[in-house]
């Protein structure tokens, strides 16, 4: 794992806060009315990044984990709650030398340019809209080619002429040409090939040291989460259940549903098996307050206080916290 280049401000106060994030999308659009309940995707969700340090978010597919990014980077709005930077709240609209400041990566290179205009125009562009002069746009991209490992001649092609890592570091280029202080990167690598994978992941680990980033960095692969990053939160029906140091969360999870995703790891040696710690299920998408834990279904571990009441994030040890009843007895 990376060593933490940390930068903390005066009194160790985080760069980026959230406090208390709910998103609520609402009900599908029936004729001219909405009808039904919206779907609680995220629910209270809070947590802080300090400066030249990477958080890991892992969970399941509908976990709420996009939806965090997306807050997060400021391309979607909070229901309730705040995101802050270096204390000041993140409003709408966001002024544009703050919103610079927090720049993100996203899954789908093809889906993220546009296949009709040339790579060096799109890594340009957001220089275009911030004021950059020609001679600064042009040195700004050359140094950039050469941090992500890319030759200038690329700058000339369409998005589909060349491979999937390669537009993948078009779009990490593209996002440090403001010079952001956070990168938010949403499963940046899950769409590429292993060997392909690696690549990213070490440029990122090498970039993060070189500009001194801070990184939210959104992944269902724990394994990647463990190589890039210094702590990891996971997230379950739009809540977090376990936060802690990646060491301290992975080789001692204290959440059935931590140890759930470790399980379903493939095994580090061949002919090794894991033992389940979980039902199969889908994970839900709806994180509206029920009764008890939203895991109950699931655990192999549920008590009758499972199903009575929601277990809240306490912490068990430094930096270390469990949203589960009997956290630290099982």
């Amino acid at each position: 794992m990376l060593q933490s280049p940390l930068n903390r401000r005066p009194g160790g106060l985080p760069l980026l806060h959230a406090e208390n994030l709910t998103r609520i999308y609402p009900p599908p659009r029936r004729g001219l009315l909405r009808r039904g309940v919206g779907v609680h995707a995220v629910a209270g969700v809070s947590f802080e990044i300090h400066a030249g340090e990477a958080l890991g978010l892992v969970g399941e597919s509908g976990s709420g984990k996009t939806t965090i990014g997306r807050m997060v980077s400021a391309t979607l709005l909070p229901t309730s709650g705040t995101v802050s930077l270096d204390g000041a709240t993140f409003t709408n609209p966001m002024p544009l030398r703050r919103r610079a400041r927090v720049q993100a990566v996203f899954q789908d290179s093809l889906g993220a340019l546009n296949p009709r205009i040339r790579i060096g125009r799109q890594i340009e562009e957001p220089m275009i809209i911030h004021g950059f002069d020609r001679d600064a746009r042009a040195g700004r991209i050359a140094s950039l080619m050469a941090d992500v490992g890319l030759p200038h001649s690329i700058l000339a092609r369409f998005p589909g002429e060349v491979s999937g890592g390669q537009r993948q570091r078009v779009l990490i280029a593209r996002a440090l040409v403001l010079k952001p202080e956070v990168l938010v990167c949403d499963e940046p690598v899950s769409a590429l090939d292993v060997s392909v994978q690696a690549q990213v992941i070490n440029l990122l680990a090498e970039l993060r040291s070189q500009h001194r980033l801070t990184i939210l960095f959104i992944s269902h692969d724990l394994r990647v989460v463990r190589h890039l990053c210094d702590r990891v939160a996971v997230l379950y029906c739009g809540r977090i259940v376990e936060i802690g140091p990646i060491a301290s969360v992975i080789d001692t999870p204290s959440h059935p549903y931590t140890r759930a995703l470790i399980d379903a790891l493939p095994p580090d040696q061949p002919g090794q098996r894991r033992v389940p710690s979980g039902r199969s299920s889908d994970a839900g998408t709806d994180a509206s307050t029920g009764a008890g834990c939203a895991f109950a279904s699931r655990c192999l571990q549920v008590e009758k206080l499972c199903l009575e009441s929601a277990p809240a994030l306490r912490p068990l040890r430094p930096g270390h916290a469990s949203a589960c009843h009997f956290a630290g007895t099982l």
